[in-house]
């Protein structure tokens, strides 16, 4: 473990209301939440969420923008908390490890005992970025990149929280990752967890901009938001060499048709959707 890390922070308190479908909206939140800087997230004994950033970083426009596609069935209210250890609150939520491919894939804490028998068995101490497999978004991008053949073929990884995705392809043979974040808690963390992993990431911090001084690669994650994704398409299509695969994720099954046009419109061709957890897509495609 790092040292003790305390800052104070922000408890932005969620309760989502409706009559179906409370699950999946809840997911939607702890998403949408992260994609806008949260990094830790509880649920009290009512079932409310409890979502938490650092003080400094907290912008109640940009919390309403990430919480705007649910509507009207989300309500918050804002209290300020004491310092904390957020390691030692981290460790006591994130209790267990994770077998995102049952028998073949297993992503874990440092604390917890290793896998041997796991063909991948993958270090994740996740702190305040997303990415422990916890989520449908990334469970579906970790099943889609255990179907792929990745030996020798390079990746780019954006918005990549933990650094998980680039970590598993380099574990699979990737010859190398480009991953990418907007958030430096994000970038500073998946450079922690390469190194517990023995894998190196070329890390970046920064949004899709970058990818203009990044050298194609013959595979492109981005498990980011469906808006994200349709704004910065042509990015992420600048830098996927012919014939070049595609996985995306962070979107719900409601906006799959809408993803799935712009990429035939540019030329891909949809091979894979998985939804293993509800209304949450991964989708895999082809560049022609």
């Amino acid at each position: 473990m790092t040292d003790r890390q305390t800052h104070p922070y922000i408890d932005l308190i969620v309760t989502i209301t409706g009559d179906d479908d409370l699950g999946t909206r809840h997911d939607a939140a702890v998403f949408y939440l992260s994609e806008a800087g949260y990094g830790m997230f509880s649920d009290d004994e009512r079932g409310t969420l409890h979502a938490f950033i650092e003080k400094s970083a907290y912008d109640e426009e940009k919390t309403a923008e990430a919480l705007a596609p649910l509507g009207s069935c989300v309500t918050t209210r804002v209290s300020e908390i004491e310092d904390r250890d957020w390691n030692e609150e981290w460790e006591k939520n994130y209790h267990r490890p994770i077998e995102a491919v049952p028998g073949r894939v297993v992503i874990r804490a440092s604390f917890h005992e290793a896998r041997p028998d796991i063909p991948f068995d993958i270090v994740i101490d996740p702190k305040m970025a997303f990415g422990t497999g916890n989520h449908a978004t990334t469970a579906g991008m970790i099943r889609l990149i255990d179907g792929l053949s990745l030996a020798g073929r390079s990746v780019i990884d954006m918005g990549c929280g933990s650094g998980v995705l680039g970590i598993f392809a380099l574990k699979k043979g990737a010859s190398g990752c480009t991953s990418i974040d907007i958030d430096d808690r994000s970038t500073a963390n998946a450079q922690e967890n390469a190194d517990a992993n023995g894998v190196s990431l070329d890390i970046r911090h920064g949004d899709a901009s970058l990818l203009s001084s990044v050298r194609p690669a013959d595979c492109f994650f981005a498990n980011i938001t469906r808006n994200i994704i349709l704004e910065d398409l042509d990015r992420y299509l600048s830098t996927l060499k012919p014939g070049g695969t595609l996985l995306l994720s962070g979107f719900l099954l409601s906006d799959l048709p809408a993803i799935t046009r712009a990429l035939s419109e540019r030329g891909l061709e949809t091979k894979e959707t998985l939804n293993p957890e509800g209304d949450w897509v991964a989708l895999r495609a082809e560049r022609r």
